[in-house]
């Protein structure tokens, strides 16, 4: 229901997709298993990929904060990005 109500709203079915593929990659990612202090490379469903940086227990991608890292979901697990 969510997704029909942004899609109705955006009008534009194709840039939405393009939006959420860009957002969503294949596996499950956690802050413990990047390594820390290197730039992780990430693809994206999309086929873009995006930079992760692990320090200090927080994380940077594509050099945003991520305040809200590893909540776990039934199926898989999400990220908030601050910006």
């Amino acid at each position: 229901l969510l997704f029909s109500c942004v899609i109705s709203s955006l009008g534009d079915v194709n840039a939405l997709r393009t939006i959420l593929l860009y957002h969503f990659s294949n596996g499950v990612f956690i802050n413990g298993g990047l390594e820390a202090g290197v730039t992780n490379l990430l693809k994206t469903i999309q086929g873009h990929n995006l930079q992760v940086l692990s320090v200090n227990k927080s994380i940077h991608v594509n050099s945003l904060d991520v305040p809200d890292i590893d909540l776990m979901a039934t199926n898989g697990v999400i990220h908030v990005v601050k910006n």
